[in-house]
């Protein structure tokens, strides 16, 4: 399989797009590898079924972070949008009835009803989180594939960096 990313095309100069002139570019392309020019383009290694299902846990858990990092965002922005900066969502159903606009009054019950869904979404979030993230330890503890061990190595030089860092942090201290 080519990658897409492989077909020339002038970068300097406007250029039409169809898919009979990538058929006919294509072609010349293909031609040109058959009489031995290699460096033409770059064949794209498509991965087994098994490969591919094997990151849709990874890809999922990153989705998550990025839909959690959504709603962490959405509710700061409701907040500062009435003068109210928040450093940490910890407790956040809990502090929403002592925050207090600029003027002392309490937050309208519209926007506490909408700041209580986007925080039960960002709790629901989390637990999903949570959840994967034991998935994936479950199997990195359970998997005796060569590709794993060389992740159990990455992930106990990244704990040799991180207890080296805190000593020579408290070193400076």
């Amino acid at each position: 399989m080519v990658g897409s990313s492989s077909i020339e095309v002038k970068r300097r100069k406007r250029w039409a797009k169809s898919d009979g002139l990538d058929v006919r570019k294509l072609l010349s392309m293909l031609i040109r590898y058959e009489h031995g020019e290699r460096e033409v383009w770059r064949m794209v290694q498509v991965p087994s079924v098994e490969a591919e299902d094997g990151r849709h846990l990874h890809r999922d858990l990153a989705t998550l972070k990025q839909e959690r990092t959504r709603t962490t965002t959405r509710i700061k922005g409701l907040l500062s949008g009435q003068g109210i900066q928040l450093k940490s969502l910890s407790a956040f159903a809990e502090q929403l009835g002592k925050l207090r606009l600029l003027d002392g009054s309490e937050i309208a019950s519209g926007l506490r009803r909408r700041l209580l869904w986007v925080w039960a979404h960002h709790e629901f979030l989390s637990g999903k989180i949570a959840q994967f993230e034991a998935e994936c330890r479950a199997l990195l503890q359970e998997s005796q594939e060569a590709s794993i061990a060389k992740v159990h190595q990455l992930m106990a030089l990244k704990w040799i960096l991180a207890s080296a860092s805190k000593k020579y942090a408290n070193r400076r201290t």
